[in-house]
């Protein structure tokens, strides 16, 4: 793990992988903050008031990206287990089990202060996350966004 901590430091300088309980802690009321703000305590029920998390956590590398002191973005790379993947619930991923053998989601990609267009946080996120794609070996990654969402 100390070795994807220096890659993803090396990519860029506020861009993080969580590593401590308390970071993982603030990752999880960013995303409280932003899913009631869009609206999405149905889809993302929170078991304690004010911090957003789920069972898929616990398989998954989660980034940061942080500006004075705060964190300003967050995404997560979740490696396939037991689980299944979130997005599972909506669709079958079996035929792409059948074809590649190291698959991941990406998910809870959030951004405190969205801008027009692609802001610094969606850019190092994504680099972030190309970077822990291309460390583990991952022959595809499966990412699924609301349209309204989609920005270029």
């Amino acid at each position: 793990m100390l070795l994807i901590k220096i890659l993803i430091s090396i990519v860029k300088k506020n861009l993080h992988l969580v590593q401590t309980a308390e970071e993982l802690i603030e990752v999880f009321k960013l995303r409280s903050e932003i899913y009631t703000e869009l609206g999405y305590t149905k889809e993302f029920p929170e078991i304690i008031e004010g911090i957003s998390f789920d069972k898929f956590d616990k398989n998954a590398a989660i980034l940061f990206c942080s500006s004075n002191e705060q964190i300003t973005g967050t995404t997560r790379l979740i490696f396939d287990s037991s689980n299944n993947f979130p997005t599972e619930n909506k669709t079958s991923f079996k035929n792409i089990r059948n074809t590649y053998q190291n698959i991941a989601e990406i998910s809870r990609l959030i951004v405190k202060s969205e801008t027009q267009g692609l802001n610094l946080e969606f850019k190092n996120l994504m680099q972030g996350l190309y970077t822990l794609i291309t460390y583990n070996d991952l022959d595809i990654t499966i990412f699924a966004i609301l349209k309204e969402h989609y920005k270029l």
